[in-house]
């Protein structure tokens, strides 16, 4: 199992602090206009794949900042499409070293070092998805099942083989 920074004893432990996210999303939001999912993908990005927050936190938060006067919305081909307001700009000038310790943060996981990496994470969240999204397709078929479980559990095997595990 991976430890990154903030990986402790195989628990996850919060990447972020209690409401960094609204910071994090601020500061991609003003580099350029973006919808909920440019939002995610970018988060993810910046973090070289060790960081993917769900909608379920990035959306409200969207909206939170939208109610405060931080973000507005725009329509774009039926996209909802987030870009900083005055007070969000203002805000974040405010609060440049809050976005300087954040920004770390996420850099902490993306050091050049290990983005090799960083670019595995992507190949095993692309395989991971593969394989729920066949297991899915196969339900009633206990033939397939079993082979996708062999398929995963001999890849595991390999996988300790190569690392000396």
């Amino acid at each position: 199992m991976f430890h990154g920074p903030w990986m402790h004893h195989r628990k996850r432990a919060r990447f972020f602090e209690k409401g960094a996210l609204k910071f994090l999303i601020l500061d991609i939001i003003a580099a350029k206009p973006r919808h909920g999912y440019e939002v995610i993908g970018e988060l993810e990005e910046r973090s070289g794949g060790f960081y993917s927050p769900s909608p379920g936190a990035v959306y409200p938060t969207l909206q939170m900042l939208e109610d405060i006067g931080q973000l507005r919305v725009k329509e774009d081909n039926g996209k909802k499409v987030y870009e900083l307001t005055d007070e969000g700009t203002a805000y974040l000038s405010e609060h440049k070293e809050k976005i300087k310790q954040h920004r770390e943060r996420m850099s902490e996981c993306y050091d050049p070092a290990v983005a090799q990496g960083a670019n595995l994470m992507f190949e095993l969240k692309s395989v991971f998805h593969h394989a729920a999204d066949s297991a899915r397709r196969s339900r009633g078929d206990a033939k397939k099942i079993e082979a996708i479980r062999g398929v995963l559990q001999r890849t595991q095997k390999e996988i300790d083989k190569i690392i000396g595990a």
